[in-house]
């Protein structure tokens, strides 16, 4: 098998982080040379990005706290329900999810309930209404899309969970980190209820991940404790003027083809996968999700690793520390979706999988 030369991947040999791994978006340039003169001198003021994400999303800029990525509005929310700060002592997490959950709870010493996903991967929605119903002063988590499968919940679904919260006194914490590749999202529920968390990044679609800028959205008695336990001057005021010019136009214009973009190149791959034998999840991220045969993973992931390019492999460290995932997501592998789809079919095109024989 003849090896791809490596400026033929160089775009998208970096798979395995769901960033924009083709780079920047073309306006970043633009900006940051228009920056040249920022008063780097002066402390960061994080309330001209919460106002514009306010405006954006037509709430009050009162719902909204800009936060070092969104990673640190996990940490936060969790610390603030340890150290009760926020009246959430039992947290529920449906698995699979996004490793820094279980990480940060395993680390912290935080008492959590995982509940199993469906022997195909999905969410569990049947046991998450049951646990979420008797439960009270609850935190319930929910990726949505979820990683690493990509599963869209249904917003109904959502809906009906915010619908008994307030009764138990729970409150969901809802991960939207990918919702910019998902045919919607749930901020409009922000105004139906106080027992919403959400969370959303500049990392993933805007491609700024260097950046870390992240951002909550709730109503006002979470975001001003949460401010209170957080770090001052938590984001870079050069970070915040980047992620300002996010909401221009010609910014939200790029957004919107390269939106496109990906969620087509997302079906292609994921056909181009099937006659190969591995049949991914039905995924609304910017990533697919194949669930494998142990063998099956294991050609894959040569494959790749000969190939120089890197794919989410969960048979790894740190998976392989977390006692759920590490059960539940054996043999499973995660690519990020790259704008330029045509060298990754070339790649794959000398890909030739066995399907696993029928039992």
């Amino acid at each position: 098998m003849r090896q791809i030369c490596l400026k033929e991947i160089e775009k998208f040999s970096r798979l395995n982080f769901n960033e924009r791994c083709d780079g920047s978006p073309p306006w970043v340039k633009d900006a940051l040379l228009k920056q040249i003169h920022f008063p780097l001198w002066k402390y960061p003021d994080r309330s001209l990005l919460e106002n514009k994400i306010a405006e954006f999303y037509q709430i009050p800029s009162s719902n909204v706290m800009v936060t070092n990525g969104a990673s640190e509005a996990i940490q936060i929310i969790l610390l603030a329900c340890k150290f009760s700060y926020l009246p959430y002592k039992k947290i529920l997490l449906p698995i699979p999810a996004f490793i820094i959950y279980e990480h940060l709870l395993l680390q912290w010493k935080q008492q959590y309930t995982c509940i199993p996903s469906n022997l195909n991967h999905s969410v569990d929605q049947q046991q998450i209404r049951q646990q979420w119903r008797s439960s009270k002063n609850t935190l319930l988590i929910l990726t949505r899309p979820n990683n690493p499968t990509g599963e869209m919940l249904p917003k109904a679904f959502v809906q009906d969970l915010l619908t008994s919260a307030a009764k138990n006194n729970n409150i969901l914490l809802l991960d939207e980190a990918y919702s910019d590749f998902a045919e919607n999202d749930c901020v409009d529920l922000l105004s139906e209820s106080d027992n919403l968390i959400i969370l959303k990044t500049f990392s993933k679609a805007h491609g700024l991940a260097a950046l870390r800028v992240g951002y909550i959205l709730s109503n006002p008695a979470i975001t001003s404790v949460v401010n209170k336990i957080t770090i001052g001057f938590n984001v870079s005021g050069l970070s915040s003027q980047l992620a300002l010019e996010c909401f221009s136009e010609s910014a939200q214009a790029e957004l919107q083809g390269y939106l496109s973009a990906i969620k087509k190149n997302r079906e292609i791959l994921a056909e181009t996968l099937k006659p190969l034998g591995c049949i991914p999840f039905a995924s609304e991220g910017n990533f697919i999700f194949l669930s494998l045969s142990e063998e099956q993973a294991s050609l894959l992931r040569n494959f790749c690793q000969q190939q120089h390019i890197h794919v989410r492999s969960f048979n790894e460290f740190p998976y392989t520390e977390l006692p759920f995932n590490k059960s539940r997501l054996q043999n499973c592998v995660r690519i990020t979706i790259p704008l330029d789809i045509q060298p990754l079919l070339k790649v794959f095109s000398k890909l030739k999988i066995i399907a696993s024989p029928r039992k």
